[in-house]
């Protein structure tokens, strides 16, 4: 953008320059909070990028027939939706923290999987093959299979999942500590 085309942009803002200016400055600081209110990682950078277009738009002859501040709030919305659908690049720890144990800071991972593996074994045959094949097989036959409907499976298997982790929190509150 050439220096002409910036001035013309700021002569729509106001004819006199201090008050353009001024008038600038104001627009941006409300730009910046704008996109800070909405959770934005760099609010001054999506603030120019509105000036940058609004400016892109007047050199091409754009009219502004609600004025500057509509304009370029128009074009912060545009610059909002484009910022959300951004892929956010999180970095990972060097390290992960250790998985916390499920049954309870009194056992090692070896005695929460035997624990598990003998309260399962308690479980009605039946009960254990609908957990089995609905982790492993297609849900929409298993439920054909068992003559109901996949929503009905999926309670059933929730209230086995239920029943399961029930005993495990009681088992743990049974079982001494360091044991």
């Amino acid at each position: 953008m050439s220096d002409r085309e910036a001035n013309q942009f700021l002569a729509r803002l106001d004819p006199d320059p201090r008050i353009a200016e001024q008038k600038y400055h104001t627009l941006r600081s409300k730009l910046i909070f704008y996109f800070q209110q909405n959770g934005c990682s760099d609010p001054q950078n999506l603030a120019d990028e509105v000036f940058l277009r609004a400016l892109r738009r007047s050199s091409e002859g754009a009219e502004f027939y609600s004025g500057v501040n509509a304009f370029c709030y128009g074009i912060a919305q545009n610059v909002l939706r484009e910022e959300r659908r951004r892929p956010r690049h999180e970095e990972l720890p060097e390290e992960l923290p250790p998985a916390e144990p499920h049954l309870g800071p009194g056992l090692s991972r070896a005695e929460q999987a035997v624990f598990a593996h003998e309260f399962l074994n308690k479980l009605p045959p039946d009960e254990i093959d609908i957990l089995v094949r609905y982790h492993l097989e297609d849900r929409a036959q298993l439920a054909h299979q068992l003559n109901v409907s996949p929503n009905g499976l999926r309670i059933r298997v929730c209230r086995i999942t239920q029943k399961v982790r029930e005993a495990l929190a009681g088992g743990v509150k049974r079982m001494p500590a360091g044991t």
